[in-house]
């Protein structure tokens, strides 16, 4: 639980510093939320699992995203993340936009275990973001790889906000 507690805090305190100093005048906030299979292959397991994602951050840009987030994998694990977006083309001058994301922090795993699972995890994102008329909320698929004790494979949709 410490691991979890010191991994926010080393996460929050950053993005306070260059909140209080007006270095990234955010235009808005923004929530997203994806979920979808990972393909796991080890040594304990193999097969589908399900994984889930909570972000909220501020929208630097309009092609430039950063925030904080959490997942689980099927509810053994819990990762804290820092959440970054890069989108390939202009809200304003279209409505489905190409991105390249990445979810980077410390994966706690909850299964019992003769060795500790706890480590850095990264996860980047390829996808699309298909937005409304008015371009409030988008509908997100992707495709991905999740970097934890091995390369896991990854696609999901979700919703943002």
């Amino acid at each position: 639980m410490k691991k979890v507690f010191a991994v926010i805090i080393i996460s929050i305190v950053p993005a306070l510093s260059l909140i209080a100093q007006n270095q990234t005048p955010a235009k808005k906030l923004f929530a997203e939320f994806q979920a979808g299979p990972i393909l796991v292959h080890t040594n304990q397991m193999s097969g589908i699992l399900s994984e889930a994602s909570a972000t909220i951050g501020l929208n630097i840009s309009s092609r430039l995203s950063a925030g904080l987030g959490i997942s689980t994998i099927h509810f053994i694990t819990a990762t804290p993340y820092l959440y970054g977006k890069v989108n390939f083309a202009d809200l304003e001058k279209r409505s489905i936009i190409p991105f390249l994301s990445v979810n980077a922090g410390y994966t706690l795993n909850f299964e019992d275990s003769a060795t500790p699972n706890d480590r850095i995890s990264i996860e980047p994102k390829i996808g699309l973001s298909f937005y409304g008329k008015k371009k409030k909320s988008s509908f997100i698929i992707y495709a991905g790889a999740h970097y934890y004790t091995r390369v896991l494979p990854t696609i999901g949709i979700g919703i943002g906000f």
